[in-house]
């Protein structure tokens, strides 16, 4: 039976009001701006350009931190004006019918406190990307305003830049993309040379574009085995681990593990999981190949090795529903997939992607780049500080306790036990982007030293440093064509 969320304590969130509860996931809700402090900061050490170093995680202290945030963003009052926000994705800049209580209710919390913080209207709304660019095309060319920010895809932004419909955000001096409430991988992952037409942050991020593996809890107890969750809590989740709990699937007359939406990219979240990059870039310069022939084939290797268990289930039409009926013991998916088992007779888990081994920190989460959604200013965007604001406040908000509210509508709606609560909330503090995601759709030479040099090897075709080899040359002059 699902269990119920029975853990409470009271937490303090200002000198004037009263206190907020918090759930044994971590959910706080952050004061509103009329109950914030009210002086003025100057915002410092802002730059305009980003700088790339290994990725920081975002820790559970995310409302102390946010208050701390929000000091550097002074407030400013716009008379009640209009602020537009158009997604290409519906749930994501404001709840729709498919969003979950809570999540509703803390996306209208969070429009709310940021129309309050700057005395603004903020409105939203919703439209297919190709649509969007059709008329972001047109209102360019009239010099026509069409919105204030919007939310586009990833795979989207080369081109929305090439067709001009897109602002450089470096150019926008009141916009600090160094700033801990974005993600530290993201706005070098949308640009180069000093140039980035997109950042993401927690206002942006979704179920549907972060990976992680569910498990059968009975399955594995049947084997005798610890529960994964002890690996994570201990650090020594890794895919190694992994691959021995695999190997007691025969016994049972099971499946060992199985993809479905995961499956096409499962060699690139092993890879990013396990540390990799597939790029690398100094701030202002141009991305360069950060893929390593010794440790990209060590991870091929392993997924080589994952993908020819006698026990995976390789039909990616039907391994949610092999996994559901209870005939797998762990299914590698969307963590959206949890809705989908909510009413599964099977007790199942979360558990985040495994480290590449017990050394590496931190429990990293890849990012799907068809679901990763992107904050972008048209360039008929007239006060792009108005827009530096709001797009910063917004992801200070959302880094407040948007992500914990995902958490707590899964354990309404879906989770099984509390455990799943906090290994969800992993699965979200370290989401990584990569350059090469935004722009190989596009040029062959990007993509053959990125995703296809980790899932050619994976699949038996090729090796890594035959990509390495052959590709980065071809890469270098590819980048050095689109920024140089």
């Amino acid at each position: 039976m699902k269990k119920k969320y029975t853990e409470f304590i009271l937490a303090l969130v200002s000198v004037l009001c009263a206190s907020a509860l918090m759930c044994g996931c971590g959910i706080i809700i952050v004061n509103s701006p009329a109950t914030a402090e009210t002086e003025e900061t100057e915002i410092s050490d802002v730059t305009t350009s980003y700088e790339v170093s290994e990725h920081k995680p975002h820790y559970s202290d995310t409302a102390v931190m946010a208050r701390r945030y929000l000091k550097t963003i002074p407030k400013k009052d716009y008379g009640g004006s209009v602020f537009l926000i158009t997604s290409a994705k519906a749930g994501v800049a404001a709840p729709d019918e498919n969003s979950g209580a809570v999540i509703s209710s803390r996306l209208l919390e969070r429009n709310e406190k940021v129309g309050n913080y700057f005395n603004l209207s903020i409105s939203t709304k919703t439209a297919k990307p190709e649509d969007m660019l059709a008329d972001i095309s047109a209102n360019v060319k009239s010099g026509s305003y069409f919105s204030d920010i919007i939310f586009i895809e990833q795979a989207y932004i080369y081109q929305f830049m090439v067709r001009g419909c897109l602002t450089n955000l470096t150019s926008m001096p009141s916009l600090n993309l160094n700033a801990e409430y974005f993600y530290t991988t993201s706005a070098p992952a949308a640009g180069a040379a000093g140039k980035t037409y997109g950042v993401a942050g927690p206002a942006t991020v979704t179920e549907d574009s972060l990976s992680c593996i569910f498990f059968n809890k009975a399955l594995i107890k049947a084997a005798g085995l610890q529960s994964p969750y002890d690996l994570v809590n201990n650090g020594t989740w890794t895919w190694d681990e992994f691959g021995k709990y695999l190997k007691s699937a025969p016994a049972l007359n099971k499946y060992s593990f199985g993809t479905q939406n995961a499956q096409i990219y499962f060699a690139d979240l092993m890879y990013f999981s396990s540390g990799g990059r597939f790029t690398s870039t100094v701030s202002g310069g141009l991305p360069t190949v950060a893929m390593n022939k010794d440790f990209g084939t060590k991870i091929t290797q392993k997924a080589a090795s994952l993908l020819a268990d006698p026990k995976y289930y390789s039909d990616s039409m039907s391994a949610i529903e092999r996994f559901n009926s209870g005939e797998m013991m762990f299914l590698v998916d969307n963590l959206s997939t949890a809705y989908t088992l909510a009413n599964s007779s099977v007790d199942w888990g979360i558990l985040p992607l495994p480290k590449y081994d017990a050394k590496q920190k931190d429990y990293i989460s890849y990012v799907n780049p068809e679901e990763a959604l992107f904050m972008a200013v048209v360039p008929t965007v007239t006060d792009t500080d108005k827009v530096s604001k709001v797009m910063s406040i917004m992801n200070i908000y959302s880094y407040a306790d948007l992500a914990d509210s995902y958490v707590e509508n899964a354990m309404n709606y879906a989770l099984r036990d509390n455990t799943s609560c906090s290994m969800m909330s992993l699965v979200f503090k370290n989401p990584v982007y990569d350059f090469a995601y935004t722009f190989s759709p596009y040029n062959q030479a990007i993509a053959n030293i990125s995703y296809t040099a980790v899932r050619n090897p994976a699949s038996g075709f090729h090796t890594v440093p035959y990509y390495i080899d052959n590709w980065t040359y071809s890469f270098n002059n590819s980048v050095r064509r689109l920024f140089g």
